[in-house]
């Protein structure tokens, strides 16, 4: 009796198994080229207005990433990635460095240096 429960039992959950994955296998859209990698169709849709536009004008009940078969963390991650790149501070002192130089008379390279680094405005 018990041996027939747990086959029933895993036969149950197999079904439910083969259920989910029909139900988790994405249909990829046929605007997606299959050569192309999946994340430049992200990273257009990120970065380009008129293309998100177009996307969301054209296939109103689907997002990006379902479209090119990635998952919803995919498209996080590379949001993400492609933000902080923007946000990343550029090394600005090339720009300041001639800019303090043109303020001081005599320039004391040594003297100038510390000072940008400690922001010690000292003299020698």
């Amino acid at each position: 009796m018990l041996y027939k429960h747990q086959q029933e039992k895993s036969s149950l959950i197999l079904k439910l198994l083969k259920k989910k994955i029909k139900h988790e296998e994405k249909k990829i859209l046929s605007f997606v080229n299959s050569d192309k990698d999946p994340y430049d169709y992200l990273k257009r849709y990120i970065k380009e207005t008129k293309y998100k536009d177009w996307f969301n004008r054209n296939y109103p009940n689907h997002t990006i990433y379902d479209a090119v078969g990635l998952s919803a963390t995919d498209y996080i991650k590379m949001k993400r990635k492609l933000t902080q790149a923007r946000k990343q501070p550029k090394n600005t002192m090339p720009f300041a460095l001639p800019i303090y130089m043109s303020m001081v008379k005599t320039v004391n390279l040594p003297i100038v240096a510390e000072s940008m680094i400690t922001g010690n405005t000292r003299k020698r």
